[in-house]
């Protein structure tokens, strides 16, 4: 079976169920303020006596707090060299339309001094004004900021490079940013050829943006130019990479799409496009997504739908990195006859199923290791649990040497710091409703204090721990059900990209077979992990990783842990050539005992903190667990070619951690991974 999206030419495009969902932490409650353009900034920002200008009252917002704009038309150009307040991913900042009603913006808004940092903009609309917005002043431009989106927005008649623009002047900000579910159109000609856009996503410096989503938007009008331009001003200039651009229905442009110069790794999946020439371009003959000069590599379009133009894809100039046409890219006739307007469009398209149904890809991810274990414990446990673990968020060996124990529990695993039960975690654990706490490790590791705030909430509190992480696994193994197999990893290393890698992909697994994970070093076997496996009886043990992670001479000590030269148990490798043919070959065996191959949570292989509690979680709610590459998922080919070994219809991915665990990057090659 393939997941590639049935196309017939028979004018229908059917999108499936490919868009990838970013999950959010909970909103965390603040503050109400309104505008109208009859207030007057004298005014408290109340319902009753609402501020005027919508810039001042974005000044007066903090994290968490929501600013209200009334129906109206407002004339202004919001935020040009002003400073705003950051919110977070759990206290976002929301500038939007009172319920019910139409906030009309004349003017502009640009955003710069840093950005606005998980900031949303939602219900507006921003129309061009001569006497607010000078010659080429994007209409909505927005530079630097992390984590912020504008959604459910229209934006039209601009007079300039772009409608909207999205650009970067501090390196490593503008990213994590989303344009979604809006109407962007009709972008007048000003400038020279090709040069007035809708979104423009690129540099005008030397400093790119970072990635992106440009996901279920109608499109449409740019006569001299693109609707979608993922370039920097200049060949010269760095490229735009990491944007992912899906579901959008973008229309009359002699370029759809356009990729050009030093940009890389963008997607193009899912669109439908509608190149019909008015008979006033100077290119008819240009593609709906066009490669220009491309010499940044990695850039792929998959499953798009095109009218009008000859071809849906093409590269032009001699590009030497070509847009990768990786299939279901069709052209579906040469006329279009929905009516282009924003409400029309999305009709039809919705219609065709372009803004696809219940997405098959999410996201689980906080502001921190410590709230991705609680998104986790809210994903696999929504009606609570009686058992809860415990282990700190800043050392990995107890976290995933209690996966067996959380799956004999049925409990989740939570994170929290040392010193104190993190906030966080108590608020999870009153949700929970648990009667009783784990806590993994001694002290040093959660203090007195964590037992006595958990005590003070009613819970009975067990401590399971050794002096060190090898006796604090025997102990954890001890508390699990009998059994004559245990697996063993490498639990330690003084390299940090080493000592746990194959503990997380074995985590899942030990989690669904409720059999133990104990720990070695490469080289040695621990006295405490020597004694458990006699205790326990332990006539089997699988080793997880090759000898680079526990030697052959570890190995036969486990083989004969007395050292009477008589073996008393069987040992066995699952390994592969890297910490991703491992993991696939763990995968292997947790289906093997029961692990769906549809369902699968994916972690990042190149770093541990959102991977802790993931092997518990995933293994509540039956899924499998893969490590890939978090900054792109084609360098690790044994995941992805596990990924089309199981290939289904029904596939439902899991991505673990944010942008910063697995980047857009690596979400978007996942899109194609097994198609």
């Amino acid at each position: 079976m393939t997941r590639l999206l049935t196309i017939l030419l028979a004018a229908t495009f059917v999108v499936g169920s490919a868009v990838v969902s970013t999950q959010r932490p909970a909103q965390a409650a603040g503050r109400s303020f309104y505008v109208a353009p009859n207030g007057s900034n004298t005014g408290s920002g109340s319902i009753d006596d609402p501020w005027h200008g919508i810039q001042f009252g974005m000044q007066q917002l903090r994290a968490g707090d929501t600013l209200y704009l009334r129906g109206g038309t407002y004339v202004e150009r919001i935020g040009s060299g002003k400073e705003y307040a950051k919110g977070t991913p759990t206290s976002r900042i929301t500038v939007r339309n009172h319920p019910g009603e139409s906030p009309v913006i004349r003017g502009g808004m640009t955003l710069t001094k840093g950005g606005v940092h998980y900031w949303t903009f939602s219900g507006l609309e921003f129309t061009w004004d001569a006497a607010t917005l000078g010659a080429n002043a994007a209409l909505v431009r927005l530079v630097d900021g992390v984590g912020w989106e504008i959604t459910n927005t229209t934006i039209h008649g601009n007079r300039s490079y772009a409608a909207l623009r999205v650009m970067a002047e501090t390196p490593g900000l503008a990213t994590d940013w989303a344009i979604r579910d809006s109407c962007i159109h009709t972008t007048v000609p000003t400038n020279d050829d090709n040069n007035d856009h809708n979104i423009y996503v690129g540099a005008g410096n030397s400093v790119a943006p970072g990635s992106g989503v440009i996901e279920r938007n109608v499109v449409y009008g740019a006569p001299n130019g693109s609707n979608i331009k993922l370039a920097a001003g200049s060949a010269e200039l760095p490229g735009t990479s990491g944007v992912v651009v899906r579901n959008n229905v973008l229309a009359d442009a002699p370029q759809n799409v356009l990729v050009a110069w030093k940009s890389h790794d963008n997607l193009i999946e899912r669109n439908l496009m509608i190149r019909q020439d008015n008979g006033t371009w100077s290119q008819p003959w240009y593609p709906n997504i066009r490669g220009l000069e491309l010499s940044g590599s990695g850039n792929r379009a998959l499953v798009n739908g095109g009218y009008g133009a000859d071809s849906v894809i093409s590269n032009h100039n001699d590009s030497p990195q070509p847009i990768a046409d990786l299939g279901g890219n069709v052209r579906l006739g040469s006329e279009f006859a929905a009516p282009r307007t924003c409400d029309a469009l999305r009709a039809h398209a919705a219609g065709l199923g372009i803004f696809g149904p219940e997405p098959d890809t999410r996201r689980r991810a906080g502001v921190s290791r410590i709230a991705t274990s609680v998104v986790l414990s809210q994903t696999a446990f929504p009606g609570g649990a009686p058992n809860v673990l415990i282990a700190r968020a800043d050392v990995y060996a107890d976290a995933l040497a209690g996966s067996a124990l959380a799956g004999t529990l049925k409990a989740p695993l939570l994170l929290s710091d040392s010193a104190q039960l993190t906030s966080t975690t108590l608020a999870e654990i009153r949700r929970l409703k648990s009667t009783r706490a784990y806590l993994l490790g001694g002290e040093n590791s959660l203090s007195a204090s964590v037992r006595k705030t958990l005590q003070g909430e009613g819970l009975e509190v067990t401590r399971v721990s050794g002096p060190d992480r090898y006796s604090t696994a025997a102990a954890v193994a001890a508390l699990t059900p009998a059994t004559s197999l245990a697996y063993v990893v490498e639990g330690a290393n003084d390299d940090p990209n080493r000592g746990w890698p194959d503990a997380v992909a074995a985590s899942a697994l030990s989690a669904t077979t409720k059999r133990p994970v104990l720990l070695v070093t490469r080289d040695g076997l621990p006295e405490a992990t020597a004694d458990a496996l006699n205790d326990l009886k332990i006539s089997e043990v699988v080793i997880v990783g090759g000898p680079g992670s526990v030697s052959a001479t570890v190995a036969a000590r486990i083989e004969d842990s007395d050292g009477d030269g008589r073996n008393e148990r069987k040992v066995t490798r699952v390994s592969g050539e890297s910490r991703y043919d491992t993991s696939a070959a763990v995968a292997d065996q947790a289906a093997a005992a029961g692990a769906s191959t549809d369902r699968v949570w994916l972690v990042t292989g190149t770093n541990w903190p959102d991977a802790l509690a993931a092997g518990a979680a995933a293994a509540q709610v039956g899924a499998n667990l893969l490590l890939v590459h978090g900054q792109d998922a084609r360098h690790s080919s044994a995941a992805l070619n596990w990924l089309a070994k199981h290939d289904s219809p029904d596939r439902a991915l899991t991505l673990v951690g944010g942008p910063g665990s697995i980047t857009y990057t690596a979400e978007a090659s996942l899109a194609f991974a097994y198609d």
